[in-house]
């Protein structure tokens, strides 16, 4: 799985490479789990906020953002796209792989970088 993490799929699409990436979901033993974004407007103006309907920012998946809905798996290689903690290694384009999905948490080891083979958690807010 670490030769997994020296490879890239490019694709001109965002909606292109999660197609690509639930095809290769579908490929690892187990069970999905779905984690989904925070889905609240802060806004000082509640006129403001009914401009905004949840239904349909759901649907958007700006570049460099993960979308609504993360389908994962354990055993999934998965890329971090901000810096977290750049201390522990958990920088922009660090790359882990998925050992245990829990509620809100994910337990991940690190492939890249100058920290590899560190166990990490991700906290879901």
């Amino acid at each position: 799985m670490e030769n997994l993490s020296e490879k890239a799929i490019l694709c001109p699409m965002n909606e292109d490479s999660l197609k690509i990436n639930e095809q290769a979901l579908k490929k690892l033993p187990g069970q999905n789990k779905m984690y989904f974004s925070a889905d609240s407007i802060i806004c000082e103006d509640q006129e403001e906020q009914n401009n905004f309907p949840l239904d349909f920012i759901n649907t958007l998946t700006p570049s460099r953002m993960p979308p609504h809905k993360l389908n994962l798996k354990v055993g999934a290689v998965i890329m971090l796209l901000r810096n977290l903690n750049p201390s522990t290694g958990l920088c922009n384009e660090t790359r882990l792989i998925i050992r245990k999905l829990m509620t809100n948490v994910i337990d991940a080891e690190i492939l890249t970088g100058h920290i590899q083979k560190v166990r990490v958690l991700l906290f879901q807010e």
